[in-house]
């Protein structure tokens, strides 16, 4: 359900393309440099195919008691036709609208189920739907899975149809409505020929979702929903005689359905230059080229992935290094290969800084990747590349589920390549490549051309004569038994704590250093400085520049990261074990020793203040900078921008003694907790650390703290509003403070959290139920209750379609009135949101990161991994009492403060006739 973004397309670009069983790369050192081992996992699998002709691949992994269930559909938009697109993506939207058998909203089994990363998505060339639910769930899962499948035609009425298109129509605005949001519906008809499946986007037009009919999306059903047409994974915890017999049980007697042609390539490499001027509303200039080159699979669409890499792949990049390091005249520059089944596209785009010559960054793209191509890349990219892309390899197949997880691997080679472990020869064939190779690729595919089908017998298939019980939802009455690793905490010799729990699942290391004070550390006249400064630790030591150190990192497959929030900063570090000693010097010297260059201050202000600008363009980043002053006046510590960038001016203030302070007043070990998820023991953790930061001890001066003052609640309703002309959409969002974590009663925090998640906090709850799936008015609505230290802001918010701002507007009022008066919270309802949060929680903590977080800010907030452990029995003790009481105690209309970023010109007379409360017309 989730539209296929830049973000998105370079993500999975990555997962297609890393991994590989290869251990070293053997070609000649002339033409690589010398041979580098790389980190593998392997995803091994056992397959089978029902007699109606579904494929079935399993995979067992037996280290969390929950299994991956993952459905692809050999089905995308290249199936639709001229006047019908945007059908594959409508029906992916009403397979979770009810069945047959099951005639409501599919996530409601799930939900109680404890199900987590479950979600549907279509690109050009297939459709998935994928969960990950507990062990003793997947009776359900199938039951589920397999009733949609084949028992959906009955269920698919007009009025559903008419509320999912409102929906999805919604959704295209909200993509159009971000700063380059309409980019990719230009590209793709500008670089294919009309008629090309490739020449729509994947969302399609509103006129064609408007010309939809009933008969139509039946009809889309029976062409390409078949078992024949479908591939189903399930890796976890699971083997495949079990799996034999339980998908045999749930979709044996389903139909096949008729056969799916598909046209197999049709690349339409252009010649000549196409050039396009589009204007939309953007904080900077973008500039973006494009090819059409060869197709998902093939040697030469490996080689172009490498090739983009080295150009534009990241900060040690060729483009990236000059126009933003160097010559700084750019926030952004990227490249990736965005390979499709049928035809790949190599892109290269660069956003460049207000004043910027266009063509002068359009000449420096072209001078780039003509060097690239006529010298090729030097051997120590090349292998920097393959580590890393193998780094990430080992990291990205921790999870069986969800984005890019091993179900996601076999299912993506089985249903592009017929063989679920395709990753392989893709990666072979990168861990082989020359510079050769790569210049060969790029003189065929990148010299010319920039924007600028064999028939065989259907097999012969059956269905089973027995069928599953229809009747009834397969219940879950047991759930799996939550298992945490071990912790064990130590303190280091200069005092810091140290919390660790191991796991060697996989050879990896992940660690967070905590310190108390975020943005609320650095106020007023230096709002801002607390990320700014966090930023600044990956930007080079004394010993290293910004570049040296990335570079670093990439070639042991390490990362660091740095940032903050409203309470804390952190440095996190993520290493694989063969490099762990190197990756702690490294996390030492950024720590310690950071060089905080003039240069590097100065590229990183550029940076901060081109990304304040785009958070101004974009609505909901806009309305949080808005929002907090508002709520807590202008001089509390929580008084800023909750993006935490700070303001233009204050940015522009900061010195290299600026950053200096704030390291030796908050970043010191006594403010600070380490936590260590990964395969190490405590030993050698602290061994290494007391070694590594040896140099790092505190001060005698007292620890720094925050003063967080008590703020009086707004006795009168107030409105904001930001204007935002042409605006297909308008942003609503309503605020008021509750209470700070000291004035918060034993597990009141887990009433408060369960009592927003059935007002506004999942996608069943009451508020998208209403603006989402009833009236088809917005394309997702929430509320949000933050964890603070001091009064915790609670808001709502929903971007809605601009002639329905008011009426939204008016549902919200109603819903939280409700709520909180006539009709409070159900029995029905508080019995959904506790068995799935208690039901989700074995699967919880699956990856590392996951369990790091929830432990580091276990810790942070006063409490330890007992908490995790008990909480199951403390949501199961929450009543109804309790959940009515909390809304009522926190909600109160007349202390919302609302911010409204739209169109002035068309929703200024409709929010004046609400009589919410004052408004104000804020200035951009």
């Amino acid at each position: 359900m989730q539209k296929l973004t830049l973000t998105a397309l370079t993500v999975a670009v990555s997962l297609a393309l890393t991994g590989c069983n290869s251990t070293t790369s053997t070609t000649s050192q002339q033409q690589t440099g010398a041979a580098i081992n790389l980190p593998s996992v392997d995803v091994s699998y056992d397959s089978f195919t029902l007699d109606n002709g579904m494929k079935v691949i399993v995979h067992t992994d037996k280290k969390a008691p929950i299994v991956a269930v993952n459905v692809w559909y050999n089905v995308g938009s290249k199936h639709e036709k001229l006047g019908k697109t945007g059908f594959a993506h409508l029906f992916e939207h009403l397979m979770f609208n009810g069945s047959e058998n099951y005639n409501d909203e599919y996530f409601g089994p799930f939900e109680k189920a404890g199900a987590t990363e479950q979600n549907g998505t279509t690109n050009s060339d297939r459709t998935n739907y994928f969960q990950n639910v507990p062990t003793t769930a997947l009776d359900m899962a199938l039951w589920m899975e397999s009733d949609r499948m084949g028992h959906l035609l009955g269920a698919i009425t007009q009025e559903k149809l008419d509320e999912q298109r409102g929906v999805v129509q919604n959704e295209k605005r909200q993509g159009e409505a971000r700063p380059y949001g309409k980019m990719w519906g230009a590209v793709a008809e500008n670089t294919f020929p009309k008629g090309h499946p490739y020449s729509w986007s994947v969302i399609g037009s509103m006129e064609d979702l408007n010309a939809a009919s009933l008969d139509d999306v039946h009809q889309w059903f029976k062409d390409y929903y078949g078992p024949n047409n479908a591939v189903l994974v399930l890796a976890g915890d699971i083997d495949v005689a079990t799996a034999k017999e339980k998908v045999n049980k749930y979709f044996g007697d389903i139909k096949p359905g008729k056969p799916v042609a598909q046209i197999d390539t049709w690349v339409a490499k252009r010649t000549g230059t196409k050039r396009m001027t589009m204007q939309d509303r953007v904080p900077n200039p973008r500039i973006l080229k494009v090819w059409n080159t060869a197709e998902k699979g093939t040697a030469d669409s490996e080689y172009l992935s490498l090739l983009a890499d080295v150009l534009a792949g990241g900060k040690n990049s060729r483009l990236y290094k000059r126009l933003v390091y160097q010559e700084q005249k750019a926030s952004m520059a990227f490249a990736f290969n965005y390979a499709r089944t049928m035809a790949g596209q190599i892109m290269i785009g660069v956003d460049t800084l207000p004043g910027v010559d266009l063509n002068e960054v359009e000449a420096i793209i072209d001078e780039e990747l003509a060097k690239l191509i006529n010298e090729g890349p030097t051997s120590e990219e090349l292998n920097r590349i393959k580590f890393s892309n193998a780094a990430s390899w080992v990291k990205n197949v921790e999870g069986v589920g969800g984005f890019g997880g091993k179900s996601d691997i076999l299912a993506s080679g089985m249903v592009y390549h017929g063989d679920p472990v395709f990753y392989k020869k893709q990666q072979a064939i990168q861990n082989a490549a020359t510079a050769s190779d790569i210049q060969q690729a790029g003189q065929t595919w990148l010299t010319d051309g920039d924007f600028v089908l064999t028939i065989e017998p259907f097999e012969k298939l059956s269905h089973s004569n027995t069928s599953a019980d229809r009747s009834k939802v397969p219940s879950v009455d047991s759930l799996p038994e939550l298992k945490l690793p071990k912790v064990q905490t130590a303190r280091l010799d200069n005092g810091l704590e140290v919390v660790l729990a191991e796991r060697s699942d996989t050879p990896s290391i992940n660690m967070e250093l905590k310190f108390n004070g975020g943005f609320s550390s650095t106020t007023g006249d230096k709002a801002g400085l607390a990320l700014f400064a966090m930023k600044m630790l990956r930007e080079g030591t004394s010993e290293l520049s910004s570049l040296e150190l990335a570079a670093e990192l990439e070639k042991i497959g390490a990362s660091l990261y740095s940032g903050a929030s409203l309470d804390n900063a952190d440095l996190s570090l993520s290493a694989l074990k063969v490099n762990w000693q190197r990756s702690a010097e490294l996390f030492s010297q950024a720590l310690l020793d950071p060089a905080f260059s003039e240069q590097d201050i100065e590229r990183i202000r550029k940076l901060t203040l081109d990304g304040i600008n785009k958070e101004k363009s974009t609505p909901m980043s806009n309305a949080l900078r808005e929002l907090p002053p508002r709520l807590y006046g202008e001089n509390h510590a929580y008084a800023q921008p909750l993006t935490g960038s700070g303001y233009v001016e204050t940015v522009k203030s900061f010195t290299r003694d600026d950053l200096v302070n704030f390291k030796n007043t908050w970043l010191r070990p006594d403010n600070a907790r380490l936590v260590v998820v990964g395969d190490i023991s405590l030993d050698e953790l602290t061994t290494t650390l007391n070694k590594t930061l040896a140099n790092w001890q505190a001060p005698n001066s007292e620890k720094p703290a925050v003063n967080l003052a008590k703020v009086t609640p707004a006795k009168n309703a107030k409105v904001y509003v930001l204007d935002k002309p042409d605006s297909p959409q308008s942003l609503i969002v309503a605020g008021l403070l509750g209470q700070s974590r000291d004035e918060l009663a034993n597990d009141q925090d887990i009433k408060l959290d369960i009592m927003n998640t059935i007002i506004g906090g999942s996608f069943t709850s009451r508020i998208n139920m209403n603006l989402r799936e009833d009236k088809g008015w917005s394309y997702g609505a929430r509320s949000a209750l933050l964890n603070v230290k001091g009064q915790s802001p609670f808001f709502v918010y929903a971007p809605v379609q601009t002639d329905k701002t008011k009426e939204s507007i008016q549902e919200i009022v109603k819903e939280l009135e409700n709520y909180t008066g006539k009709k409070p919270a159900t029995t029905e309802e508080l019995n959904k949101v506790v068995s799935n949060k208690v039901a989700k929680q074995p699967g919880r903590f699956e990856k590392k990161w996951s369990l790091l977080g929830a432990l580091s800010d276990a810790y942070a907030t006063g409490k330890d991994v007992s908490d995790l452990e008990q909480y199951g029995s403390k949501v199961q003790k929450t009543t109804l009492s309790d959940v009515k009481k909390q809304a009522k105690d926190l909600i109160k209309q007349n202390q919302m403060t609302w911010v409204i970023v739209g169109d002035v010109a068309k929703i200024k007379a409709e929010l004046e006739s609400l009589n919410l409360g004052e408004i104000v017309y804020l200035e951009d």
